[in-house]
């Protein structure tokens, strides 16, 4: 037993070791809700989210060129991905190489990474992604998934925005 503890009278030690241990397990459910760990079943939802809705609405010929979401896209949908973030050509010849291959090439995005996109291919059109997504997925983090085919028309493209069917259920 602590030397403090020993210092309180006998009925009261037990009551003062109750006080302490609630004081900081409070603490640690604040630092908790800070650090978000509470939400991170929602935030990592977009995962599986994005990976079913993209099985519902992809050729069976896609292939999905992305860096963050590539397990869970083949998981998901087990369509071809290639990683953007590995391609040892640009990214505009690989768009066109799968083309030419009768796949059909879509490019889907993180909202933070189309910064990284547009640095890891400073002269490719498509990293602009200058063009209107056919999906729009998420709150916390946005995910994108881009036509290549759909670049420079001028037809309007719905976009969806999809949540989670776990979302109401907590």
């Amino acid at each position: 037993m602590c030397d403090a503890c020993a210092t309180l009278p006998p009925s009261a030690r037990g009551l003062t070791v109750l006080v302490a241990l609630t004081i900081a397990c409070s603490a640690n459910v604040e630092v908790a809700k800070a650090e978000q760990a509470f939400n991170l079943w929602r935030y990592e939802a977009r995962y599986r989210t994005v990976g079913h809705c993209l099985d519902s609405v992809l050729a069976s010929s896609a292939v999905v060129i992305t860096e963050q979401e590539s397990a869970s896209i083949h998981h998901c949908t087990h369509r071809s991905v290639v990683r953007w973030d590995l391609l040892r050509v640009d990214l505009d010849e690989a768009v066109s190489t799968l083309e030419a291959l009768g796949r059909a090439p879509v490019l889907l995005v993180e909202d933070w990474e189309g910064p990284n996109l547009r640095g890891r291919f400073p002269t490719s059109r498509l990293a602009n992604l200058d063009w209107q997504p056919r999906t729009d997925i998420g709150s916390d983090t946005r995910v994108q998934l881009f036509d290549p085919g759909d670049r420079g028309q001028s037809r309007d493209v719905i976009t969806d925005w999809f949540v989670s069917p776990d979302a109401s259920a907590r």
